[in-house]
């Protein structure tokens, strides 16, 4: 089972594609192949003021992100008709008899080291390092995921997902967490986004590689 967050990031880096090949369009829409230069009386020149009073690209740099506090741990289970999630209490995740991640104050990562969730003090959760657009409201409901919309777990345990528009979405099958605390709300809601994710992971490949045609068979001439 992997943290499918590049799934994820590729969700975002489409929508940003898609504006960037706007922008560039609106650039060149203009100036077709070929075309003549316009007369340098109808390309007005920018001012040399204002061209003094803009501000270096450094100048506007954000300060570094303040990390979130220490997320909660408590050992709980998390169970579907396909697989059995466990967090224990020291923070380890295991699926499938097998180590997942681990959570260490404010960040989820997984055993191989290649993905991670990362919490703010603002409430922001970075996949990757990246800023995608999810966080925690007052509530600690876990809000603006791209693909998904939000997610929430109630203090009985039951799993609440929405759509971007806010409507409930009924869940595609039975989910149940046993051993919840409403103190470790973020961190379930954390790892239940590492599931949901997961299951668009593509399929691993089969280690024995596809079938390779032995081409057309020969006959074997009869002995002489």
């Amino acid at each position: 089972m992997k943290l499918h967050v590049p799934g994820l990031a590729i969700a975002a880096t489409l929508i940003l594609a898609a504006s960037g090949c706007s922008e560039a369009a609106g650039t060149t829409s203009g100036s077709p192949s070929g075309s003549t230069k316009p007369a340098p009386s109808s390309a007005p020149k920018p001012s040399a003021s204002v061209a003094k009073t803009t501000p270096a690209p450094s100048a506007s740099a954000a300060p570094a992100a303040e990390p979130g506090d220490d997320l909660k741990v408590v050992a709980l289970k998390i169970t579907s008709s396909k697989e059995t999630i466990e967090l224990k209490e020291d923070g380890t995740v295991v699926a499938g008899g097998k180590d997942f991640g681990k959570f260490t104050k404010n960040e989820f990562k997984t055993t191989d080291g290649k993905h991670s969730l990362t919490v703010l003090k603002s409430g922001s959760v970075l996949f990757d390092g990246k800023d995608e657009g999810a966080k925690f409201n007052e509530k600690n409901e876990l809000v603006g995921v791209p693909r998904i919309g939000s997610m929430f777990v109630a203090d009985d345990g039951a799993i609440v997902f929405k759509d971007t528009s806010g409507k409930e979405m009924p869940a595609k099958e039975k989910v149940t967490v046993t051993g919840f605390k409403p103190e470790a709300r973020r961190t379930t809601e954390l790892l239940m986004l590492a599931i949901v994710a997961s299951a668009s992971d593509p399929a691993p490949a089969s280690s024995s590689g596809p079938a390779t045609s032995a081409g057309p068979a020969t006959k074997t001439p009869p002995p002489s």
